[in-house]
C-alpha cells in the first residue's frame, strides 16, 4: 500500500512538471532597437553555428537566410523544397532555454519575399508545421500550451535602447506578475490571423478624452505605437490643450520636454466582459535623442479605430500569446524581468 501511494505520488509529481513546462529564452536587442534572441546550434562549437531570430507574432512563417553549405556545416538536415515560401526546407537541433529542440525552417532563396529574414513564427496562423514553432515545440512536448510569454526590463538609460528582456514558451512564469495582479485572458476581437482585443472606447491622455478606438493589437517587433489616422490628431490636441510643447517633422513629433506628459490609459475587455485597465507612462512612449529632446513614440497609419501597442509595453505588463485559445493573456509584471 505504502509503495503504491509512493508511486502514485511520484506519477503526480511527473505530471505536474510536465504541465508546467516552459523554455525561458534570454531577449537582445539589436541596432535597430528590434528583439532578437539567439540560438546555437547542435554543432555549435565546431562551427560558429547560431541564428540571431526575430521573434513573430504576425503573419509569418520559420526562415534561415544561409546557403546550403552552411546549413550542412551546421548539421541541418535537407527537407526538400518549399514552393511557398520559395526556398528550402531543413529540420536542425537548436538550444532553447536549457532544451534541445528540432525545428524546421525554411532556407529562402533570393527570390524569396522572406530572404535576409531569421524569424521564429509564434502566430496564431494555422498553416504547415514548418511555419509555426509552437506547433513543433508542443508536438516535442518540450512546452506545456501552445503561447509565448514577452518581459522586458525597466528602461533606466533613455539614451539606450530598450534594454534586454526575456521570452517564455510554454507556462508563464507567475513569479514575474506583480503581487496583487493576475494573468487574465482578453477577450478576442476575431480578427482574422491577428492577436487581438476589444477595448471600452475609454483612451485618455491623463483626463482628456481622445478619439475612439475599438479594437487593441501587440506589435513585439517595434518600440512604436500605433494610432488610426482619426485618433493621432486627437493626441496631439490633447497635447495643446495641456501647453505642451512639440514640432512636427516629417510625420515625427518631438518634445523639449517630458515633464507635462500624462499617463495614457485604456482598458481592455477580459473574456469575463471586464475591463483591464493598461496605462502607458511618459517614459513608455517616448524616447531621449542624443541631442536631449524626445522623440513620441506614436505612429499613425490608417486603421480604422485601432490601437497597435509596441513593444515598450512589456516592461510594464507580462503579456502572452496563446494560439490555440487565439487570446492574449496579460498581467502587470514586477518592474523588471530576470532570467
Amino acid at each position: 500500500m505504502q509503495r503504491n501511494l509512493t508511486n502514485f505520488c511520484l506519477a503526480l509529481a511527473l505530471i505536474n512538471l510536465t504541465l508546467s513546462q516552459t523554455l525561458v529564452v534570454p531577449l537582445s536587442t539589436n541596432q535597430n532597437g528590434k528583439l532578437y534572441f539567439t540560438l546555437k546550434n547542435q554543432q555549435y562549437g565546431f562551427k560558429e553555428c547560431q541564428v540571431n531570430f526575430i521573434p513573430s507574432i504576425s503573419e509569418c512563417t520559420n526562415v534561415v537566410t544561409q546557403t546550403a553549405q552552411e546549413a550542412k556545416e551546421c548539421g541541418s538536415v535537407l527537407i526538400g523544397p518549399n514552393t511557398q515560401v520559395q526556398g528550402d526546407d531543413y529540420l536542425s537541433t537548436f538550444q532553447i532555454g536549457d532544451q534541445f529542440a528540432q525545428i524546421i525552417y525554411t532556407a529562402p532563396n533570393q527570390q524569396s519575399s522572406f530572404y535576409g529574414e531569421n524569424e521564429l513564427c509564434f502566430s496564431i496562423l494555422n498553416g504547415k508545421l514548418e511555419s509555426n514553432a509552437l506547433d513543433q515545440l508542443f508536438k516535442k512536448q518540450l512546452i506545456s500550451e501552445k503561447q509565448v510569454f514577452f518581459s522586458l526590463n525597466t528602461l533606466q538609460n533613455q539614451n539606450q535602447p530598450i534594454p534586454a528582456g526575456r521570452m517564455d514558451i510554454g507556462a508563464p512564469d507567475i513569479s514575474l506578475i506583480k503581487q496583487g495582479s493576475n494573468l487574465v485572458y482578453l477577450k478576442s476581437f476575431g480578427l482574422e490571423n491577428i492577436y487581438s482585443a476589444p477595448v471600452n472606447r475609454d483612451l485618455k491622455f491623463g483626463d482628456v478624452p481622445l478619439s475612439s478606438v475599438q479594437v487593441a493589437e501587440f506589435d513585439i517587433e517595434s518600440r512604436f505605437h500605433i494610432l488610426s489616422i482619426f485618433t493621432y490628431p486627437s493626441l496631439l490636441q490633447a497635447f495643446e490643450s495641456q501647453g505642451i510643447e512639440y514640432s512636427y517633422q516629417n510625420d515625427n513629433v518631438f518634445l523639449p520636454s517630458i515633464e507635462k506628459l500624462q499617463v495614457i490609459t485604456l482598458s481592455l475587455i477580459t473574456e469575463d466582459s471586464q475591463p483591464f485597465v493598461v496605462r502607458l507612462n511618459p517614459q513608455q512612449y517616448t524616447q531621449q535623442l542624443p541631442n536631449g529632446q524626445y522623440e513620441l513614440l506614436f505612429k499613425k497609419q490608417i486603421r480604422n479605430a485601432a490601437i497597435i501597442f509596441g513593444n515598450t509595453i512589456f516592461e510594464s505588463y507580462y503579456v502572452g500569446f496563446n494560439k490555440d485559445k487565439q487570446q492574449i493573456v496579460i498581467a502587470e509584471q514586477q518592474y523588471s524581468s530576470q532570467i
